[in-house]
């Protein structure tokens, strides 16, 4: 999950008394924008791996106003449109499991090279690694956030 979570605002809007309200205004819309330009750079890494699309459309955002100081933008995967995203961010393993079809059989190419179909295969487990497909995204663009954040600040100033 990458947040953009400005606080303390309102002893930086102090100073600058009656141009408080305009400042807080324009922070607020650039941590608006600022949080679907991560979601959207969030999804430009995703897609390279994302194979039916549910991962990159599990890509998710919400803007938070906790009080008049303190606004948070963040970007997140909704699990309930890809419970694995979690395991594919940040790694993890997998215990072995069964696998069963859904429909009329499982397809899988065999060892030699020919279509297999079966009603359930036992999964080893598998050790996945991790894509750090959020905190790459962040970490990339963080000095880009915080001054884009200044700048609105100063602009409304």
């Amino acid at each position: 999950m990458i947040e953009i979570a400005i606080t303390g605002r309102d002893a930086m809007l102090a100073r600058y008394l009656g141009r408080s309200v305009a400042v807080r205004q324009a922070v607020n819309r650039r941590v608006e924008t600022l949080t679907e330009e991560m979601a959207d750079k969030v999804r430009e890494k995703v897609s390279v791996y994302s194979r039916s699309g549910r991962m990159l459309e599990s890509v998710s955002t919400v803007i938070n106003y906790f009080t008049p100081a303190t606004i948070s933008g963040r970007v997140f995967y909704d699990l309930g449109k890809a419970p694995y995203a979690a395991i594919q961010e940040e790694g993890g393993r997998t215990r072995p499991h069964a696998i069963v079809a859904h429909g009329n059989a499982l397809r899988f190419m065999g060892r030699e090279g020919a279509a297999v179909f079966r009603g359930m295969v036992n999964h080893p487990g598998a050790t996945i690694p991790a894509k750090n497909s959020m905190s790459q995204t962040f970490a990339e663009n963080r000095a880009y956030i915080i001054a884009e954040l200044r700048g609105a600040a100063r602009s409304a100033m």
